[in-house]
């Protein structure tokens, strides 16, 4: 995990990551000039829901409603669309560093908060999990530099939405 920093001009009970150098994912590329174009703007698509992945798991965290099911189907359904590798793209690219801290996080957390398997039922989810990208990614220092222990992870969420589970 990255250390927090104390910005100068803000209180100090406010604190803000600092990045990995842009360098990190040097050598993946997130849209390569041989990727045709179906590919192009289906990471674009990807790329622009991360937002909504997240807040729907998050709303799932905090009780306000149960969209993790559909967010989760959404990505089982984007791991299906090419068939050239288990990535979402069918090759390793950015589009697996942009979801797997997510899913790193959001798997260990759903199981233990709801009893709920994120890759029940979900076999192309359960494979990019378990076999491809998180190897890939564990050879990135910059990644590793960000994943916490599952256990601890869960304890942050659980402090965090305590009252909702």
């Amino acid at each position: 995990m990255f250390p927090l920093l104390s910005s100068s001009t803000t209180n100090h009970r406010l604190r803000r990551r600092r990045h990995p150098p842009a360098t990190a994912y040097s050598t993946v590329s997130a849209l390569p000039s041989q990727l045709d174009p179906a590919k192009k703007e289906f990471a674009q698509e990807l790329f622009s829901y991360t937002d909504s992945f997240n807040k729907a798991i998050r709303s799932t965290l905090k009780g306000d409603a149960d969209e993790a099911g559909t967010a989760f189907d959404y990505l089982e359904t984007s791991l299906s669309k090419f068939d050239d590798g288990p990535f979402f793209l069918g090759q390793f690219r950015l589009v697996e560093i942009a979801y797997a801290p997510f899913i790193e996080r959001f798997q260990p957390t759903l199981l233990d908060f709801k009893n709920y398997d994120i890759t029940a039922g979900r076999p192309k989810l359960a494979a990019w999990i378990e076999i491809e990208s998180f190897e890939e990614m564990d050879r990135n220092e910059a990644y590793n530099q960000t994943k916490r222990d599952p256990k601890q992870q869960v304890e942050s969420y659980r402090q965090r939405f305590g009252a909702a589970l």
